[in-house]
């Protein structure tokens, strides 16, 4: 019996380790570490958050990038040394591990394709689709974009007193900038698909309005498809992949606007990764 496709969900923190100099050699080890392990056939790239990016985008923003002379100033005020626990302010350190790539003309995105392919394996683009690490709308924050600075009537509205930092799927405007991220790394990377991660943090429309506005989502859904076929053809390549992580059941999915069934009815979609949120559930019931 052949085993199914081995899934690879890599979050990104590699950079914060990364080293001057060595960014690429570091990278490689990692890979190869990894590889040398586990039967990986699919490596996801946490690429997009979805605003701010984890490579050299020209349509998001960079993480760091909009505030880099105080990103630099932190790390050196605050030197982090691996293997030691993970840093507080993370993202300063993967900001700086960016810089350090593109000092050896590469990126984060680029060197994945280069040295995954070199093992014969596929890469593929993860955008998380609403990923609300940002407590708040601050500009000091290398997780917050200008994008949403600039747009805070896109935010979802709510009625509890919790602060709102997610934008809303329902604005054309929104759909039409994290699509503009998609199709930069499908026609400008050598990635062979993308992932959509709706399990960050799965806020993507009003509460309790998520079944009415899931076509919506699934329109949005049936444009990445078609760009992914534009973009195959551009390149001249196999079927772009187009794999989406949702939540454990399709009543769940549903109401937070995602019909992951007519995705797949469509022929959207080439694979799906039903999951518990932030943990691992062997019982999970992946046949429904």
């Amino acid at each position: 019996m052949s085993r199914g496709n081995v899934i690879y969900n890599e979050d990104g923190d590699l950079l914060c380790c990364l080293k001057p100099g060595r960014a690429i050699e570091l990278t490689r080890a990692n890979i190869d570490w990894t590889l040398d392990r586990l039967p990986i056939d699919i490596w996801e790239y946490h690429a997009a958050t979805p605003d701010v990016c984890k490579y050299d985008t020209k349509v998001g923003e960079v993480m760091g990038r909009r505030i880099a002379d105080d990103v630099r100033q932190f790390v050196r005020e605050n030197p982090y040394e691996p293997p030691g626990a993970k840093p507080g302010n993370v993202q300063a350190y993967e900001a700086m591990g960016h810089d350090y790539l593109r000092d050896e003309g590469t990126d984060a995105l680029r060197a994945r394709a280069e040295l995954l392919h070199a093992r014969g394996v596929k890469l593929v683009a993860e955008m998380r689709m609403g990923d609300t690490h940002q407590p708040r709308v601050d500009p000091a924050n290398p997780l917050v974009s200008q994008f949403l600075i600039d747009h805070p009537q896109f935010i979802i509205e709510r009625t509890d007193r919790i602060v709102a930092v997610a934008l809303d799927y329902k604005f054309a405007e929104v759909r039409a900038h994290r699509l503009a991220i998609l199709r930069e790394i499908a026609e400008e990377y050598d990635v062979d698909g993308l992932s959509l991660n709706f399990m960050r943090w799965a806020k993507y429309f009003e509460r309790d309005w998520g079944r009415f506005y899931a076509p919506i989502m699934t329109d949005f859904i049936g444009e990445i498809r078609a760009m992914l076929d534009a973009a195959t053809k551009k390149r001249g390549t196999d079927r772009l992949l187009l794999g989406a992580r949702v939540l454990s059941t399709e009543e769940e999915s549903l109401g937070a606007g995602l019909d992951t069934a007519a995705w797949i009815r469509r022929g959207d979609l080439d694979y799906v990764v039903a999951c518990e949120h932030n943990c691992s559930w062997p019982a999970l019931n992946v046949e429904q």
